[in-house]
């Protein structure tokens, strides 16, 4: 019965596809429609393909790209994503990759850029669920790795009602490679068979090295000032630093706040936040102002890598909370909201050596106030943060391994 259901669904799919057809080429913005409408396609053979929806996830499979491109310079690798700034993003990684948005997962479109490329294995980066997509690998019996694979608390409840899509997919999976032993047992709890914890990809970071002295020199920064770092902020959690401005300024000595909104389409909204306090945007610097709101993308680590503490947004309000380990790969000690189901694990293990500090809206204040007054604390926690990096660094090694011999296995059947 669900094999019949799931046929309908796809022929539901493509039915729609062609009503909705015309005002797709009406609607959809130039700069994506002939990728998302699968046209101009690269042909290409010999091809790993890489999923990865959108900035975190394309960062996080980097290293994990840019070893394949060294170990198999015989193939073409193929990088999709979902978003336009994904797609940016991957662009920067490798001249040898192909990169493309994902097509529209309906059968007209995904099977055709499928076939396109035809690839010898396909590698999705954390849980990247696209029914069609999967079930056309499924039946052209294309080995399918999830990597970095996780499922979080308000997304498992969900999963396990979505039967007939599991049942349709499930041995189409070859292997999946969880970021934590909870992920694993979740997977396996959906009736997946081939799980292994492989922990976080994003542990086997390799981030730039920058000078301290000159970084803080480019952005106009005194040696001598105290960066406070507000990484990934989200609704709310501006507003909770503007309010705590006043006293962390009377509290901590030269005290200079970096602002890194997650998402810049906000940055009107973040501006009017702070519209009484004088502040400056790091496009337009011009050593006026002790606050700085960052207002383009891509320079997270700089930030990072020039201050004295990081706070991880995200995490104050119910957002999941975001990745901590670039902040702990410049030995940075770390404060972070409680609301971080979304890298829960990273967080746990950050935790347990002291290399993090969990707070709330209430403690906020105090706690970066007495982060700040104790240097031997920070250095300790930083320290401490950047040996949990190195510990667990071995998990792209792991999963390099695992797609090796699923590639291997695949040579073999041809």
């Amino acid at each position: 019965m669900s094999r019949f259901l799931f046929f309908i669904y796809r022929k539901l799919l493509d039915l729609l596809f062609l009503l909705a057809y015309p005002f797709l080429l009406l609607f959809l913005p130039k700069d994506e429609k002939h990728e998302r409408l699968g046209w101009h396609i690269p042909i290409i053979r010999n091809c790993i393909w890489v999923h990865a929806a959108s900035v975190g996830e394309v960062n996080a499979s980097k290293n994990l790209i840019l070893e394949m491109l060294e170990q198999y310079p015989d193939k073409e690798i193929i990088l999709t994503t979902t978003s336009l700034t994904g797609r940016k993003t991957a662009r920067t990684i490798s001249e040898r990759l192909h990169v493309h948005l994902l097509p529209l997962d309906i059968p007209l479109v995904m099977n055709h850029f499928i076939m396109s490329i035809r690839p010898d294995i396909v590698i999705l980066i954390e849980t990247e669920i696209w029914p069609v997509m999967l079930y056309r690998l499924k039946r052209m019996k294309v080995p399918v790795i999830w990597v970095n694979a996780r499922i979080s608390d308000r997304s498992y409840p969900k999963y396990k009602k979505m039967h007939i899509i599991w049942n349709m997919i499930r041995d189409g999976i070859s292997q999946i490679n969880t970021q934590s032993e909870l992920d694993a047992e979740r997977f396996r709890g959906l009736g997946f068979g081939r799980v292994i914890n492989m922990y976080n990809l994003k542990f086997a970071l390799k981030l730039p090295s920058y000078d301290r002295k000159e970084l803080r020199e480019k952005w106009q920064i005194q040696p001598d000032a105290f960066v406070l770092a507000f990484g990934s902020s989200r609704p709310g959690e501006e507003a909770m630093l503007h309010d705590a401005l006043p006293l962390l300024r009377n509290s901590i000595k030269n005290l200079f706040v970096i602002l890194v909104p997650r998402h810049l389409n906000r940055l009107g909204e973040v501006k009017a936040i702070f519209s009484d306090f004088p502040f400056q945007l790091h496009s337009n610097l011009h050593n006026a102002s002790d606050v700085i709101i960052v207002d383009r993308m891509g320079i997270l680590t700089e930030v990072y890598a020039l201050s004295d503490i990081a706070v991880i947004g995200g995490s104050f309000f119910d957002f999941g909370g975001h990745n901590p380990l670039e902040a702990a790969y410049y030995s940075l000690p770390i404060i972070m909201g409680n609301y971080h189901s979304s890298c829960r694990d990273s967080v746990e293990k950050l935790e347990a050596v002291n290399g993090i500090k969990l707070s709330d809206v209430e403690h906020f204040s105090d706690d970066v106030i007495d982060l700040a007054n104790d240097e031997q604390k920070r250095e300790a926690m930083g320290k401490a943060a950047r040996e949990v990096m190195e510990q667990y660094a071995h998990s792209l090694t792991m999963n390099l391994e695992s797609i090796g011999q699923w590639l291997k296995k695949g040579n073999e059947h041809e």
